[in-house]
């Protein structure tokens, strides 16, 4: 049986607030069963492993917006699962923590292995971090088409200067626009 990790879109709402990060961390070792003596030490070798630290009795409101997003994945990804669905996880963050957020996203998928889904609007981002991007239509959602970015790793943002770069992103951003059109010419035909 597959193990999933999901994290939400807003993660302030997903986080404990009467919880400290450590008690946050330790939730999903709770519902696992865990026995409550070998929790902490838990957490701890998973982030002596990830190479992270928490300010473990600090409350989730004591953490910027990209810290506490960090905890939400590191929570999701605690109990090893086998995927990990991350909803538009940066959306609410500012640019320098988004930037921040992408180079620990991709220490964490390094270390772990964990295959990522990763729902995102941002073209430069969803070409950056992965290593497959598809494209979906607008309502019914179909597939149009999966890219395969082909970029080297270990990434860095010195990529996203390249030419085999633009030319993956320019290629989503033609099928985007495609998807646009037709969505535009559909209101246009059908009266809206």
């Amino acid at each position: 049986e597959a193990k999933i990790g999901y994290v939400f879109q807003n993660y302030r709402e997903s986080l404990y607030p009467w919880r400290t990060c450590l008690g946050n961390l330790m939730v999903p070792l709770e519902l696992d069963g865990v026995p409550r003596k070998e929790r902490k030490k838990k957490v701890e070798e998973f982030l002596w492993k990830l190479d992270m630290s928490i300010r473990e009795d600090a409350y989730p409101y004591e953490l910027s917006g990209g810290q506490q997003q960090m905890l939400a994945i590191l929570r999701a990804l605690i109990y090893e699962p086998d995927l990990l669905l991350l909803d538009e996880p940066f959306s609410s963050l500012d640019f320098q923590t988004t930037l921040w957020m992408h180079d620990k996203i991709l220490e964490v998928w390094e270390k772990t292995g964990v295959t990522i889904l990763f729902v995102s609007h941002n073209i430069h981002e969803a070409v950056y971090l992965a290593d497959k991007v598809v494209v979906f239509s607008k309502r019914p959602a179909r597939v149009v088409e999966v890219i395969e970015t082909n970029l080297p790793r270990p990434r860095t943002y010195k990529i996203t200067e390249t030419e085999e770069f633009f030319e993956v992103r320019n290629r989503v951003m033609e099928l985007f626009r495609e998807e646009i059109m037709d969505s535009f010419l559909f209101m246009e035909l059908s009266g809206f």
